[in-house]
């Protein structure tokens, strides 16, 4: 690379160009590919609108549009880099054209933010260079280990609304732990749903040693949506009247999580989820309402029929209550999103939980300092498996396949329910390095099929809520198919093989031969299933188009990207053809 790069502008030229590619480019067929004598492809990419094209240099022809990049894109052949700058403007102009769009000025500034953030996260030194060998160690390093972020996202490390100190007080690659501040309201201006008694909560075990009238509720709040609040004027009359008292920063301190507005202690039972008015990456991460009712409902629906499938070794993290002002006249819903907090299950207080949990989004990605954590994990393996890495490397993915994908498919065939498994949602449970668990949280993005769950039986959501949390079977499959295959399982792949294609190849065909098994014992799948089997294409979400459009994350458009699945299937019927001819094959 060129010295004038810096590891920021890299990771964020390489997130904008791996968004472009597959969204733009391989569905219209402007990108083509020129093996050289040395090493690698040369790429072109033809930006038809403006009579130009980029050429850039990977590894390999990827299937999934997941590259190695060995040089990044410039005007000429062996013209300069460029810069990122330069690049997102070229890019954007292209949308712009094709899209009849003039206005890409908030989402090139949104990712300018990202590379300040990336800079800056990647300024803190001595990072884990493996997973620790504790539960709760193991966790935290894990929810502090996305340091790069999406790599199928624009503006992965976008934060706008946090100054440089807030990102270094509250950020989880930053190792943050900080208290909650506090306010109180009188209780019959609270408001509360679900299962548990969140003031008993807070009081005995988050905020034990704060002593507040018993008649008022306590509402503990994130320290940067505390200040946002307290800036506003409807929130500052509230506490010159004392109908809002603030009571300080108290109580146990917490880790960020990797969504940020999400806390984590050891000490807790649950893990707090609160609202956040930043946009992070594409949305702004407030808890809005018809949330909060979805997740205590869904907890509640859901939970005997996520329990049937323990014995696979999955667990859904429930999110049985949440508490903030009670909606009335004169508080405003913003300020019930903007007060709240949800209670999420948290097992991983327990250091003999049997296993090490792990967020995927850090075992599957990039480290700045060194490999991929899931490398690391696959080396101690082999060492427990007296093995290669390649063949260690197959039994870790396929031990992955087994608890992660039966569990998914089952909820949505069976049952009608569209988890969200991407990389952050999904949390695996590590037993001697190998997969042995799988958690799936986050209930908010979870949805319903409307044919299998009618509004009747959600009789406590609002109309709004249902029509919310309701798909259709195309949607849900799109999301099943994007969030499972290529949001997770095709970054795992990446990362494991790491340039490896005969290992690649092997991965995607251990996918292949798993859901070909699945749709045999699954018969409420198998029409779908062999369909997948069979299809050249696999949908992705469009997160580049959805930021560039300017639209709401569940208004995401999907392209049709190359599924390895099926050249993998493809390549195994025809040794089984060759097989029978010639039984010596």
């Amino acid at each position: 690379m060129v010295r004038h790069h810096t590891q920021a502008d890299i990771l964020s030229i390489e997130a904008l160009l791996n968004c472009y590619l597959r969204e733009v480019a391989l569905p219209n067929q402007w990108l083509s590919f020129t093996p050289t004598l040395m090493h690698g492809f040369v790429a072109t990419l033809s930006l038809t609108t403006q009579g130009c094209s980029l050429y850039f240099l990977v590894h390999s022809v990827s299937v999934t549009a997941n590259y190695h990049y060995l040089r990044l894109p410039s005007l000429t052949p062996n013209g300069p880099e460029l810069d990122l700058d330069r690049l997102a403007v070229l890019l954007l102009t292209e949308l712009c054209h094709l899209e009849c769009e003039q206005d890409c000025a908030e989402l090139l500034e949104q990712i300018r933010c990202s590379r300040v953030v990336q800079n800056q996260i990647l300024s803190l030194k001595d990072r884990p260079r493996r997973l620790p060998d504790g539960v709760i160690d193991a966790f935290i390093v894990g929810e502090q280990s996305m340091t790069v972020g999406h790599r199928y996202h624009p503006t992965p490390k976008s934060r706008q609304g946090m100054s440089e100190q807030e990102l270094l007080d509250y950020s989880p690659e930053h190792r943050a732990r900080f208290q909650w501040r506090c306010f109180s309201v009188p209780i019959e201006v609270y408001g509360a749903r679900g299962d548990i008694d969140l003031q008993t909560f807070i009081r005995d075990q988050w905020m034990p040693d704060l002593e507040v009238n018993e008649g008022r509720a306590l509402l503990p709040v994130h320290p940067w949506q505390a200040r946002y609040l307290t800036a506003q004027p409807e929130v500052r009359r509230w506490l010159r009247r004392g109908l809002l008292q603030d009571h300080g920063q108290a109580g146990r301190s917490l880790y960020a999580t990797s969504s940020l507005r999400s806390c984590y202690s050891p000490e807790l039972d649950y893990i707090v989820k609160g609202s956040l008015n930043v946009r992070l990456t594409n949305c702004v991460r407030k808890n809005a309402i018809y949330e909060l009712d979805t997740a205590v409902t869904l907890s509640t629906v859901v939970r005997p029929l996520a329990q049937s499938l323990q014995s696979l070794g999955f667990t859904m993290l429930y999110e049985p209550a949440y508490q903030s002002l009670k909606p009335a006249d004169d508080v405003a819903c913003e300020w019930v999103e903007g007060f709240s907090f949800i209670a999420r299950d948290n097992p991983f207080r327990d250091e003999h939980l049997g296993h090490r949990p792990v967020m995927a989004g850090a075992l599957f990605a990039p480290q700045p300092d060194g490999p991929p954590l899931i490398r690391e994990e696959i080396k101690a393996a082999s060492r427990v498996l007296k093995t290669g890495y390649f063949n260690a490397a197959l039994l870790w993915f396929n031990a992955l396949l087994d608890i992660m994908i039966e569990p998914v498919l089952r909820m949505y065939f069976e049952h009608g329910v569209v988890l969200e498994p991407h990389l952050q949602n999904s949390v695996i449970g590590l037993k001697h390095h190998l997969p042995v668990h799988y958690y799936y949280r986050d209930l908010e993005g979870t949805k319903l099929l409307a044919e299998l769950w009618p509004a009747s039986e959600l009789a406590d959501l609002s109309t709004h809520a249902v029509r919310r949390v309701h798909y259709d079977a195309d949607q849900g499959w799109n999301r099943v198919c994007y969030c499972l295959l290529l949001n997770t399982l095709a970054q795992a792949v990446f990362y494991i093989s790491d340039g490896d294609e005969l290992l690649e190849r092997s991965l995607w065909r251990a996918v292949a031969d798993y859901l070909d098994e699945m749709s045999v014992r699954l018969p409420a799948g198998q029409k779908r299933i062999r369909a997948l089997l069979k299809s050249a294409y696999l949908p992705s979400k469009a997160n580049l188009l959805v930021r560039f459009r300017k639209h709401a994350d569940r208004m995401a458009d999907y392209v049709m990207t190359a599924n390895p699945i099926h050249r993998a299937h493809a390549e195994d019927a025809r040794h089984a053809l060759a097989e029978q001819l010639d039984p010596a094959v």
